[in-house]
């Protein structure tokens, strides 16, 4: 009995151990590919990651020094063309309008003597009866006066722009004297100065500081939002309006990427905070001056997404964050799993192993390129129709 359960066990150890051998044969043949190298397309993405802003954006800056005494928008809400947003105190505005109407009025009287004096001086020199100096220098006189009021009737026209009866000041002369008084006068208490929006879109607060590079705040904290009573300076910037269609999205690319980039490479652009939604969009600039980064030098670029789909508008916000991929098509090139090569020992240097028409193998070293999670680019060492082993 005994004899026979030894037999027993002794055939199922045999049975086991073929059943062993055949595994790690199998094993050994699933590890062992080949493959016949040829260039193939390659391919690249490159992902970046900013936030989202308006296509466009107009700056509303402030015409003249004053008081911000009435506010009729609130930041983020959607106005439209030509709605009053501010109404600015400004006691700048009378003086500057009477002293750009005075210069008018100068010039305007200036050009009429210039004139008389050209002609006649024309005349004179016809007959031979004047220099050539006093004739040139009567032109020039001429040419000058009628520049001055050309300089001072834009300067008028941007100073009245805020007074009613603009058309009716041009038309002055210094000769109307009790005209000119009346306008004076009934431009003398008119101190609360519009400030129209230019176009339809969003009022954004603004991002950068005003001219002088101070606070926007006439507390003179950090903030750069006007409110009722801020004090403001001419040129400082507002608020800005962004454009409702449309949208950019800001990124920056270090300095191994930059070059695969160019301008008109599509894009796609993703975010937690709008799931399930792509937009379509193109890159529209890079710059060529790396900014300052704690790693590798940074170039700014920007991604244009000119057509935002209706779902998408109800969700998406200014300034939310969003993800861009770009997918980078480049020359064909040899490309081998990664796994088909090793690393000798002793030099370092990447190998490969080759079949040769009579079946043997050798190492071959090769010069690797970019990788992937899977896949490296050769760049020497291999030909297209070279065997690998691996």
């Amino acid at each position: 009995m005994k004899q026979k359960i030894g037999f027993c066990l002794l055939v199922f150890a045999s049975l086991l151990l073929g059943a062993c051998r055949d595994n790690d044969s199998s094993t050994q043949k699933i590890q062992q590919q080949t493959l016949v190298v040829k260039p193939t397309p390659t391919h690249n993405t490159l992902y970046f990651s900013g936030n989202l802003l308006p296509y466009k954006i107009n700056n509303i800056t402030s015409p003249l020094d004053g008081t911000i005494e009435a506010m009729h928008f609130d930041y983020g809400q959607i106005v439209k063309k030509d709605e009053t947003l501010v109404l600015i105190n400004s006691s700048k505005a009378h003086q500057d309008f009477e002293s750009a109407l005075t210069e008018y009025l100068k010039a305007k009287q200036d050009l009429n003597h210039a004139t008389s004096t050209y002609k006649s001086t024309q005349s004179l020199y016809k007959h031979e009866l004047v220099s050539r100096d006093e004739y040139t220098q009567a032109q020039s006189a001429y040419y000058l006066s009628r520049l001055s009021l050309l300089q001072s009737q834009m300067k008028l026209k941007k100073s009245a722009q805020y007074f009613p009866s603009q058309k009716k000041i041009f038309s002055l002369t210094l000769n109307d004297i009790g005209e000119i008084n009346k306008t004076f006068n009934t431009h003398k208490n008119i101190s609360r100065i519009p400030i129209d929006s230019p176009s339809d879109g969003i009022a954004l607060f603004p991002t950068q500081s005003d001219s002088g590079g101070s606070s926007s705040d006439s507390s003179g904290g950090g903030s750069k939002k006007i409110h009722v009573g801020s004090q403001v300076k001419q040129g400082q910037l507002l608020l800005s309006i962004g454009t409702p269609n449309g949208l950019s999205l800001q990124a920056k690319a270090n300095e191994v990427e930059i070059n695969e980039l160019k301008t008109g490479l599509a894009a796609k652009i993703t975010s937690i905070a709008f799931p399930g939604i792509t937009l379509q969009g193109k890159i529209t600039s890079i710059d060529y001056q790396a900014t300052d980064s704690q790693s590798l030098p940074e170039f700014s670029l920007t991604i244009t997404i000119p057509n935002v789909p209706a779902n998408a508008q109800k969700l998406i916000r200014i300034g939310m964050s969003a993800k861009a991929s770009v997918d980078i098509q480049g020359p064909p090139a040899i490309q081998i799993p990664i796994n088909a090569v090793k690393q000798n020992p002793k030099t370092g240097d990447a190998q490969v192993t080759v079949i040769g028409a009579d079946g043997k193998t050798t190492t071959k070293t090769v010069v690797t390129g970019k990788t992937s999670m899977d896949s490296v680019i050769i760049e020497s060492g291999l030909t297209a129709g070279d065997k690998i082993v691996y």
